[in-house]
């Protein structure tokens, strides 16, 4: 959803996907940053992959995610790194822990 958008905002993106060019993303955004660098717009791998989550990163302002389903520690040692990683990967764990999440929940209301 955040490809068909960004476009407009002037904003380049990057995926991380595990069908790599065959992404839906690339339908929208093309396989090449059409810069200097070459640096591809999809990295190929798995969304536990810290190694991919890294090069994924290389270049970038901000790391995000439409969905939860990523390596909450891959984006802690990104966050270490210095990387601007949003949500968090706290919270990004929280919102993994539907149990954590109740809890939470709970605590807020008293």
């Amino acid at each position: 959803m955040m490809s068909l958008e960004a476009p407009r905002l002037n904003i380049t993106m990057r995926f991380l996907d595990g069908t790599g060019p065959l992404s839906p993303a690339t339908q929208v955004v093309g396989t090449s940053d059409g810069g200097d660098s070459g640096q591809s717009r999809i990295v190929e791998g798995a969304l536990h992959d810290a190694s991919k989550l890294r090069e994924l990163s290389t270049g970038c302002d901000v790391v995000t995610m439409e969905i939860e389903h990523v390596g909450v520690d891959g984006l802690a040692q990104l966050e270490e790194e210095g990387v601007n990683v949003q949500p968090s990967s706290r919270v990004v764990g929280i919102i993994q822990d539907k149990f954590a999440q109740k809890v939470g929940d709970y605590l807020f209301v008293r």
